[in-house]
């Protein structure tokens, strides 16, 4: 159940040779799925109600398709990464789903859809496309342990900062728009 970066051991796991561009369905088990380390290439995953996906030290996660995590209330909100990992969205029209997320890209997606379920949680970098962002019922939160600088973007629906570095820790790179609460919890 969990990939390492032993290459005999994970060499074709999913999102790896000649698993890449898989699709993944992670049901709730006893033993939940781990990537420590490792760039994955995957379509479509769904995390199922009471799994839990965890992406460990460093490495990246590329998603082509859709995102479905359907325990996005639950444990570690279904998905958590680590603050040195980076999950890319690419394609059209895709569901960014909601997690904690470490540095957050979906710079090469068209027309991204925003989960509107959960809260889609960013430690690190959020490295957004600026145009054609669904939106409504939205929610994203900046919950970095040091300073985070938000980039320039138009489609925030419900934004929370939760930043725990020190005084000043949320900067901005340029115009946001806020269409739906703002919430403010830093130092």
């Amino acid at each position: 159940n969990n990939w390492n970066p032993n290459p005999s051991a994970v060499a074709n796991s999913p999102g790896m040779g000649t698993n890449v561009d898989a699709t993944v369905i992670i049901p709730q088990v006893t033993n939940q799925p781990t990537a420590t380390g490792l760039t994955l290439s995957l379509t479509d995953i769904t995390i199922g109600s009471g799994a839990v996906l965890t992406m460990a030290t460093g490495g990246t996660l590329t998603v082509k398709g859709n995102f479905y995590n359907n325990n996005f209330n639950g444990t570690n909100n279904g998905f958590t990464a680590a603050a040195a990992h980076t999950t890319t969205y690419t394609g059209t029209s895709k569901l960014i789903a909601p997690g904690n997320y470490g540095n957050l890209t979906f710079s090469g997606a068209t027309t991204p859809i925003l989960s509107p379920v959960g809260t889609i949680a960013v430690k690190g970098t959020f490295t957004p496309v600026n145009s054609g962002v669904t939106y409504t019922g939205s929610t994203i939160g900046f919950n970095g342990t040091t300073t985070q600088t938000i980039p320039a973007f138009d489609f925030f629906n419900n934004v929370l900062f939760n930043n725990t570095a020190a005084a000043n820790s949320i900067t901005f790179s340029g115009k946001v728009t806020v269409y739906g609460d703002m919430t403010i919890n830093c130092p």
